[in-house]
């Protein structure tokens, strides 16, 4: 089947209103009943399960910022990407790390399904040592 959006395209927007703050408009880019894992937390079910695990988890950080750099299209509608995430932690300390999604897309281009994979280790022990000072 034809993709009937641009993979790529819809994952710059995403991750861009994200790294700019805006995360109602992120999470727009997800259907209703979306479902989305991160690492080995649970599966959020629905837009608003999403958007509020979201919010917790990112407003421990300063600023983050997306570097995609790899978007495997194969498939309609599952996409997979690898990334470089950069946490930057309320102290000022950034660390970057490699991280690869799949993500599924419905017929309107809104994501039904997406996880994600990365090794949160480095950033969780930053905060942990900004927590403790």
């Amino acid at each position: 089947m034809a993709l009937a959006i641009n993979p790529a395209e819809v994952l710059e927007t995403y991750y861009g209103a994200i790294d700019d703050g805006r995360l109602d408009d992120a999470f727009e880019h997800f259907a209703e009943d979306a479902r989305q894992r991160f690492g080995n937390g649970p599966v959020l079910e629905g837009r608003q399960a999403i958007l509020a695990g979201a919010t917790e988890f990112l407003g421990q950080f300063k600023r983050l910022r997306h570097d995609i750099t790899n978007v495997l299209a194969g498939d309609y509608p599952t996409v997979g990407f690898e990334v470089t995430v950069t946490y930057t932690l309320p102290s000022d300390a950034a660390t970057s790390l490699p991280g690869a999604a799949v993500c599924e897309f419905g017929p309107d281009g809104r994501f039904t399904d997406m996880r994600i994979y990365v090794d949160l280790a480095p950033v969780v022990a930053g905060l942990t040592a900004t927590a403790e000072i």
